[in-house]
C-alpha cells in the first residue's frame, strides 16, 4: 500500500510540474504580444489547465 501511495503522489507531482511549465510558457508568450489585456486570458487558460489535471 505504501509503495502504491508513493507512486500516486509522484505522478501527481509530475502533473503539477507540467502544469506550471505550461503556464510559464503561456505567460511569456502573452507578455510578448501585449501586457494588460492578455493577463485576463492567461488567468482563464490556467484555470482550465487546473481543472483538466
Amino acid at each position: 500500500m505504501i509503495k502504491l501511495k508513493t507512486r500516486e503522489t509522484s505522478i501527481k507531482a509530475i502533473k503539477i510540474n507540467n502544469k506550471l511549465i505550461e503556464t510559464k510558457i503561456w505567460e511569456t508568450n502573452l507578455k510578448e504580444q501585449t501586457k494588460k489585456p492578455k493577463i485576463n486570458t492567461k488567468n482563464i487558460e490556467t484555470k482550465l489547465w487546473e481543472r483538466e489535471l
